[in-house]
């Protein structure tokens, strides 16, 4: 019970914080006041990831400065809320209004009801996630340990990710935005809490933030409840601790602003007020950059799109180009600091795209896919769950919904109140379906169709949330010639059965992935993880992987460790680097042997690679040769017969190295080697 209320409390303290730093930076650059506390909170977390840039790059990531950042968004925080007591539990938390429900004075009390009951609900399942994954019982033992989890406490521990490691496949994955927000959880828990960010607060941030959505545009209760309801059931493949909800939370944030900024780019002829117009925007494509790359991607195909469409209906299109050049620019700017925290590596990366080497970051199987569009609307069974076809099926209704309401808003397009909110719901539907059916036919990714959804996700996630909003213009009267600016749908006369079969086909859909959501909960409840691959319910295999984490591991790692001198750096293949001690010692864990800045091949000879190796420091070498979670010998061999010749390449540079680290082992002095364990520690002469 203490975890569980010392958890509920952190993230408590954490939102508060966040809602501090996006409420005051909101209140300086936009005059717009009516977003409520989960945008707000949602724009501190894209502020706190411009901040990790800095941090990382000056290598000042620690207790400290992350204690620094969380104080000052609470002082933030009083500052506002202080004098506005009375509205906490109305506009900036519930964001309706729950006091009049109880006096009786709503005009629709059954909405009111309805609304309490929801609210409760979510707040119910709130507690049960919190309780249920913090602490988590396993992460996946393939990423979670030498990736995901690792990261944080890399960065919390020698104060940056930036580690100039020719063995770390960082930043080709991600910018490290994802592991700055998780690292704040190591104030005071260890990575067994992690999920606490993405799975939890960034999960339930984007529940609340739905339903802030759907009441700044006036929708009823049926299609907030309809947009919630998606949004918790449709399966989010939960393969590891990456950023999942965190990227659909950022997505429908800056749509929601981009409410907002549609006005004023309309409205405004002051330059300062369109470049305070499009620095929100800027920060949140910027924060969803770094976070994940294949979320890059979308982040610049929506931009596009969005540009694209904005340009067609603006009426002021100076004004528009203005704003969304500055939304531009300044997201490239808020990005840069993270980009020189692996100045090194980008540089490696220009030099291989200017000698025609780009196949070695990008893939060479690019567009040499077999996956065809028919492809995905098979009845396959996905292998982290749900099913092809229901996958396809909702994101054909995105695409048609967005079509239909483009067409819609055409004929209304000097109804710049029906533009403001169509627009960027419109943009971000046709982003979600052209990122699934085209990036899953072409992108290297998709070699197997189950990483092809599984990548999309958080783009599906986008859309599951803005459906239910997307086809309230289906109501509207083809002779509708003005707006309120409330938007009150309840008052519009629907001429059309277009409205309701498509919020039927949105209950159909839901409907389907009610079972792979059960099984979500069962495996919280039963196993407390959420991961989504068959084997993570499996007592067996929670079993292995808990010995990877055990007291045992950590005490042998810990007294390995202490056999290397204060300040050496090591090079570390082990199943677990993220429970060795990072501030002692300068650590290169191996994660991504193909990565454009490793020069050593599989037709590498051992001289040049314990060249490389000298080059670079390295002082001692680490290595688990075999043992669960680890990628030894026989892995390799497995991946060099994979049909998809990325992975084939890299199960034959695996082997290749394997065998040099042998052959290096057997050329110098052993500290530690423990045969049971399968743990070796050696110099490098």
């Amino acid at each position: 019970m203490f975890n569980f209320l010392l958890s509920l409390g952190f993230l408590l303290l954490l939102a508060l914080s966040l809602y501090g730093w996006g409420r005051g930076l909101s209140s300086l650059l936009s005059p717009d006041n009516s977003f409520g506390w989960a945008y707000n909170a949602t724009f501190g977390i894209s502020i706190w990831i411009f901040f990790g840039g800095f941090l990382n790059l000056f290598s000042m990531v620690n207790a400290s400065t992350l204690w620094c950042l969380l104080l000052f968004g609470l002082v933030i925080s009083g500052y506002f809320l202080s004098g506005n007591i009375s509205t906490i539990f109305t506009r900036d938390v519930l964001y309706f209004d729950l006091s009049g429900y109880i006096k009786k004075k709503i005009s629709h009390q059954s909405d009111g009801l309805g609304f309490f009951i929801l609210y409760s609900l979510i707040i119910a399942l709130l507690f049960f996630y919190t309780y249920a994954l913090m602490p988590a019982t396993i992460f996946n033992y393939g990423d979670d340990y030498s990736v995901y989890n690792y990261r944080p406490i890399l960065m919390f521990e020698s104060g940056t990710i930036g580690h100039n490691n020719p063995f770390n496949g960082i930043p080709l994955d991600s910018l490290g935005g994802h592991a700055f927000m998780q690292s704040l959880f190591l104030l005071v828990f260890d990575h067994k809490y992690l999920n606490g960010f993405d799975a939890i607060l960034c999960f339930f941030l984007g529940i609340f933030l739905v339903l802030e959505f759907g009441r700044k545009i006036g929708a009823s209760f049926n299609n907030q409840l309809l947009a919630v309801t998606f949004l918790v059931v449709l399966h989010p493949q939960y393969v590891n601790n990456s950023p999942l909800y965190a990227n659909h939370l950022l997505i429908l944030a800056a749509i929601i602003y981009s409410m907002t900024w549609w006005k004023l780019a309309q409205g405004s002829t002051s330059t300062i007020e369109l470049v305070k117009a499009g620095t929100p925007f800027a920060f949140f494509l910027s924060a969803l950059v770094t976070l994940k790359t294949n979320i890059g991607v979308y982040t610049v195909i929506f931009f596009f799109i969005h540009f694209g469409l904005g340009w067609l209906f603006s009426q002021r299109r100076n004004s528009f180009f203005t704003t969304y050049a500055v939304s531009g620019l300044f997201t490239i700017l808020l990005i840069t600091p993270w980009m020189l925290v692996f100045k090194e590596k980008f540089i490696t990366i220009f030099q291989e795209v200017i000698s025609g080497n780009g196949g070695k970051i990008i893939g060479s199987d690019l567009g040499k896919q077999k996956i065809h569009l028919l492809d995905l609307f098979s009845n396959e069974r996905l292998f982290w769950g749900g099913g092809l076809l229901e996958y396809s099926a909702f994101v054909s209704l995105v695409c048609i919904t967005a079509f239909i309401s483009l067409f819609f808003l055409w004929k209304h397009r000097k109804q710049y109140q029906l533009t403001s909110w169509l627009l960027p719901l419109i943009s971000a539907s046709l982003t979600t379906a052209f990122f699934y059916f085209i990036g899953s036919t072409i992108f290297p990714w998709s070699f197997k169709i189950d990483y092809a959804v599984r990548y999309a996700t958080p783009a599906m996630l986008a859309s599951a949330s803005l459906i239910p909003f997307l086809i309230l213009s289906f109501r509207y009267s083809s002779k509708i010639t003005d707006l309120p600016s409330g938007l009150n749908y309840s008052s519009s006369q629907s001429k059309t059965i277009l409205y309701p079969f498509f919020q039927g086909v949105i209950i159909i859909l839901i409907g389907l992935f009610l079972a792979p959501f059960s099984d979500r909960i069962v495996n919280m409840a039963y196993f407390g993880n959420m991961l989504s691959y068959p084997a993570a319910s499996s007592q067996n295999h929670i079993a292995k992987v808990r010995a990877m984490d055990s007291k045992e591991h950590r005490e042998e790692l810990k007294m390995v460790q202490n056999l290397i001198p204060k300040g050496a750096k090591v090079l570390v293949k082990i199943s677990t680097p993220l429970l060795l001690d990072h501030g002692r010692n300068k650590i290169l864990s191996i994660w991504g042997l193909a990565s454009p800045w490793n020069k050593i091949s599989s037709d590498t000879s051992v001289e040049n690679t314990i060249k490389f190796m000298k080059e670079n420091g390295i002082d001692y070498i680490l290595w688990q040769y075999s043992g669960f979670g680890t990628r030894d010998i026989k892995t390799y061999k497995k991946w060099a017969k994979d049909p998809n010749r990325e992975r084939a390449r890299d199960g034959r540079n695996g082997i290749s190295f394997t065998k040099k680290l042998v052959s290096i082992a057997n050329r110098n002095r052993k500290l530690y080697f423990n045969k049971n364990t399968h743990l070796i520690l050696f110099e490098i002469g």
